[in-house]
């Protein structure tokens, strides 16, 4: 070989290395307690594919651990650190708030369903700082509102069971505001707790003990994973219930009042998006929902022996018969 030729050779190596290492499919990685094949995280790949993503051609989705607990979410954030990740997605807060803890240079997308500010993450809406950014919901008036709906829905009620998990951050500042909220109403507020259960077990009898006049489920990715199983429960128990996610709704539970979870999923694409294709995350303005959608079934409805006033029937946005 020529001298001139292995110049050539040698200077232009770092950019034929570098040229390989662009070639890597870029690396998503998700947090979360719940199934990138399941709703609502489903939403996020769907948002993905309709930007031209696509999981083993120009891009590489590093999966939640399945059937994975809040105490396992560390260990995620690290492996999500550990495995190059380009950009992290981060589905509530305790999944926030533990790849917060795990990087402060790889881009965070956070969906959260509670307030990011108040809860730490971000030091305001419009410049987020940092690496982090994403989408997350100001919690106080729509907690306030499910209370108003179940009041409106059960006017007898004075005793609310609370369906929760201790181990949720997001879930312990929403129970805080519930306790606000029921307060001043001279509702007696009936906590069961998830924490250290195995699934549902021995909340059956929690709630016939507690004799409720209402129950309230309040947002938790575990709770996602539950919905079908607390929706029967609350039948069987007869029990007039109010989720955060309309999906229960269409199996059968009574009511919701919530942003759309699949939409915020489907919306963190944008992010991740915008992200990989150089934006700097404290660049990204924090959004929050516009819509919170009020959802009835009637059936279920029928079958507890409630009429729902004209007033709730009105503002509702869909109504399943």
């Amino acid at each position: 070989m020529s001298r001139r030729r292995f110049l050539a050779v040698l200077l232009a190596a770092p950019f034929l290395g570098e040229a390989r290492a662009q070639r890597r499919p870029r690396r998503v990685a998700v947090v979360t307690l719940g199934s990138l094949e399941k709703h609502p995280l489903a939403s996020l790949l769907e948002g993905l594919r309709e930007l031209g993503y696509e999981h083993g051609r120009n891009i590489e989705i590093l999966a939640p651990r399945p059937a994975a607990a809040y105490r396992d979410l560390p260990k995620m954030a690290a492996a999500a650190v550990e495995g190059r990740a380009d950009v992290i997605v981060a589905h509530g807060a305790s999944a926030t708030r533990a790849v917060k803890a795990a990087t402060a240079t790889i881009p965070i997308v956070m969906v959260v369903g509670a307030d990011p500010v108040e809860m730490g993450f971000v030091g305001n809406f419009a410049r987020p700082e940092a690496n982090l950014t994403g989408l997350g919901t100001e919690t106080h008036l729509l907690i306030a509102k499910r209370v108003e709906l179940l009041t409106e829905i059960v006017p007898r009620m004075r005793r609310l069971a609370v369906l929760w998990n201790s181990s949720s951050a997001g879930q312990s500042a929403s129970f805080k505001l519930l306790r606000q909220a029921c307060e001043p109403l001279g509702i007696d507020l009936l906590t069961i707790d998830l924490r250290g259960r195995d699934g549902l077990a021995g909340v059956p009898e929690s709630l016939a003990k507690a004799r409720a006049h209402a129950l309230i489920v309040l947002s938790a990715t575990t709770l996602a994973r539950l919905g079908p199983q607390v929706v029967e429960l609350a039948a069987r128990h007869r029990v007039p219930a109010v989720y955060a996610d309309a999906e229960l709704v269409r199996q059968g539970g009574l009511a919701a009042y919530s942003p759309d979870a699949g939409a915020q999923l489907h919306r963190a694409a944008y992010y991740v998006d915008r992200i990989l294709k150089g934006a700097k995350p404290a660049e990204l303005a924090v959004e929050q929902p516009t819509k919170f959608e009020l959802v009835l079934n009637l059936k279920t409805a029928k079958a507890l022996g409630l009429t729902i006033p004209p007033r709730v029937m009105i503002r509702a946005d869909r109504v399943i018969e």
